[in-house]
């Protein structure tokens, strides 16, 4: 039973150290990417934040975008369901949005959609001009670990959930190895010790066959006189 929960436990450990890899991958490549959001092998991870898109994705969803070079963004279609780049807040920042396209317009040149929330009465009043596209939904996603996942990707949320656990398991893990030293070195030292009860007990053995051997010649001689 004990070797069953130790085989257990150190199944899920090595599981979290996948998992906290992982989570170390998406954070260092959402950093070098210009949207701020990670790559990985041409996918996207990336977090539904409002209720805007009921029910087809809810709030707190993770989904999987594809990337998409300059050339698709471009060729998008209605229904499509894309995430993209607006100031959605007037405040002169750009943030990242996800809607679904309902109609295309082309005008000099360029390509712009037009989108709209599922879950939303009207259409959005600002148009996405497509190199603000970032990426459109594979039809791919997994409910409520989107906000587990911009936790970790803050500095707070990766030093508490990846950093300080993998420290925790890097001197469990050392201590698991000064465990299996100390005793190994015991185990040696036990045969060792056993050794020397064994050669000191036919050291003593060897004498004692010793100092009987004359005690029974003089005997014989006793008998033969």
């Amino acid at each position: 039973m004990k070797k069953g929960l130790k085989i257990v436990g150190n199944i899920l450990l090595w599981l979290f150290v996948v998992v906290a890899v992982f989570m170390t991958i998406i954070a260092f490549s959402s950093t070098k990417n210009e949207n701020g959001v990670a790559v990985i092998f041409g996918r996207m991870p990336i977090t539904i934040l409002s209720e805007s898109m009921d029910p087809t994705l809810k709030k707190g969803d993770l989904i999987i975008s594809h990337e998409l070079s300059p050339e698709q963004k471009g060729t998008l279609s209605e229904d499509d369901i894309i995430t993209y780049k607006v100031d959605l807040n007037g405040d002169g920042f750009m943030e990242l949005n996800t809607h679904r396209i309902t109609a295309v317009r082309t005008n000099g040149g360029f390509v712009y959609y037009t989108t709209k929330g599922d879950n939303n009465a009207i259409a959005d009043t600002q148009e996405v001009r497509y190199d603000n596209v970032v990426g459109v939904y594979n039809g791919r996603r997994v409910p409520a670990v989107g906000a587990v996942l911009n936790f970790l990707q803050t500095p707070t949320g990766f030093l508490i959930c990846v950093v300080i656990p993998l420290i925790l398991f890097l001197l469990y893990e050392i201590y698991n190895f000064i465990r299996v030293m100390i005793s190994m070195k015991s185990d040696k030292q036990n045969k060792e010790y056993e050794e020397e009860i064994k050669k000191k007990a036919i050291e003593e053995y060897l004498a004692q066959q010793k100092t009987e051997q004359p005690d029974k010649a003089v005997s014989e001689d006793t008998k033969t006189s």
